[in-house]
């Protein structure tokens, strides 16, 4: 059994809460500005997906006709990295 299952047994929501982050001003307007001169303009993040991609939209990084692609790695490396090389 997992700790988490054991240590979430028998117990009850007291309550919930919500944050909401806002862009900081001008986000949208100046991501607009670089994508119109050519200049691309990547996003990398380790937000959930759909957190990811609802911010995106709504800096405008992203428009309906973009294509969104989702990578990840099921395999975690554990060993820890050495001059950019996995260590031995």
């Amino acid at each position: 059994m997992d700790t988490d299952e054991q240590l979430e047994t028998d117990i009850s929501l007291l309550g919930a809460t919500g944050i909401e982050e806002h862009l900081q001003e001008n986000v949208p307007e100046t991501i607009m500005a670089l994508r119109e001169t050519g200049i691309q303009v990547w996003g990398v993040t380790g937000d959930k997906t759909e957190t990811a991609v609802n911010i995106g939209y709504a800096c405008r990084l992203l428009e309906e006709e973009d294509l969104v692609i989702n990578m990840s790695c099921g395999n975690k490396v554990r060993r820890p990295l050495s001059h950019g090389r996995l260590a031995a």
